[in-house]
């Protein structure tokens, strides 16, 4: 269609010439720390409309702000709460749209896959190698920021709940660098790796968003569908909590305050995508590892020491966990990486 065509167009555009900054920095060529390209503003317009000097503009790093910006959170800043709820688009050739990628999750090996561009139907999964199903989900990166819906509340006596978490996920394909085996007692330890690698932080694969396509308005779990008269539809609200269909009605408000002419919303997730410097350790002992808690806190143990050995900020770096079908005897890889990479 040539709707279709136009959007890769552009998006053809926006790879070939990339903002130069930007470039070096996820090409660690520039430190992330000395340019913090990967920021997310949340920003709400003036009263009068006016967006040219907004009344609100916070920034946070995109990996945290898909979780503490994500629609429908609130957020306290200058002595009022405000509610993030417009993902802003970017332009690409002359085109306004979303910084979107795919994501699916395996359901062999729970894996989360990710491709930039649309995937093609023979995709094999990275983790176990078993060919995926066309059940992909589009992501948004939310380069451009998002904004409120122009309203503010009192601040409450208590500090509002969390609603959302991310969780960072290797979606590299082992271009493997260096590696080095140990061996301790009569175990062994394979450790790889690798620079410019790929990680993906996503909001939760549970409980997406619903996003319109023409104005950016979103809402998620804690939010309600409203119907055409803008009460709560329950029927669509029962839709979005389930999180399982691929659209859901709901009439909204575009930025501006006029009703925006889509009432389909279209279920997304939120993600930041991004390279960086990676450790891959594999304890070669097969199903050491029997479940999760477990396995969590052994990564949080090596996070830690690494942190306290090298002498490096706790903070600086992170960790994730995924599953190995290699040649390493064991079927959990822990995933170290550096969050200033540069």
């Amino acid at each position: 269609p040539r709707m279709d065509w136009k959007k890769y167009e552009g998006r053809k555009s926006h790879y070939e010439n990339p903002d130069l900054i930007g470039f070096l920095v996820s090409a660690n060529v520039l430190p992330k720390f000395g340019f913090p390209v990967d920021v997310v503003s949340l920003r709400q317009r003036k009263e009068d409309g006016d967006f040219s000097g907004d009344e609100l503009n916070l920034t946070r790093d995109m990996s945290q702000a898909i979780g503490d910006y994500a629609p429908g959170v609130k957020v306290i800043a200058d002595g009022r709460m405000y509610t993030p709820r417009y993902i802003r688009k970017i332009s690409r050739g002359g085109q306004y749209d979303f910084d979107c990628g795919y994501i699916q999750e395996c359901p062999n090996c729970k894996t989360l896959n990710y491709l930039s561009i649309e995937p093609p139907k023979d995709t094999k999964c990275i983790g176990c190698g078993e060919a995926l199903p066309d059940k992909w989900t589009e992501a948004i990166q939310p380069t451009n920021g998002l904004y409120t819906d122009g309203t503010t509340e009192d601040v409450p006596l208590e500090k509002p709940k969390k609603l959302y978490h991310s969780h960072a996920n290797y979606v590299g394909k082992d271009v493997v660098y260096h590696a080095y085996k140990f061996a301790v007692g009569q175990n062994q330890i394979v450790v790889y790796s690798s620079e410019r690698d790929k990680i993906a932080v996503t909001s939760e694969l549970d409980s997406p968003f619903y996003v319109c396509d023409k104005c950016g308005y979103a809402i998620g779990k804690c939010d309600s569908a409203m119907d055409e008269n803008f009460k709560i539809d329950k029927k669509e609200t029962e839709k979005l909590h389930f999180g399982k269909y691929k659209t859901i009605s709901c009439y909204h408000k575009e930025i501006d305050g006029g009703k925006c002419t889509n009432h389909l919303l279209n279920k997304r997730h939120l993600i930041h995508e991004f390279n960086t410097d990676i450790i891959q350790i594999f304890f070669a002992k097969k199903y050491i590892f029997h479940d999760e808690s477990t396995t969590l806190s052994v990564l949080t143990a090596l996070l830690d020491a690494a942190s306290r050995v090298l002498h490096i900020e706790r903070s600086d770096i992170s960790g994730c966990v995924r599953f190995n079908s290699g040649e390493e005897n064991t079927d959990t890889r822990f995933i170290l990486f550096d969050n200033v990479a540069g």
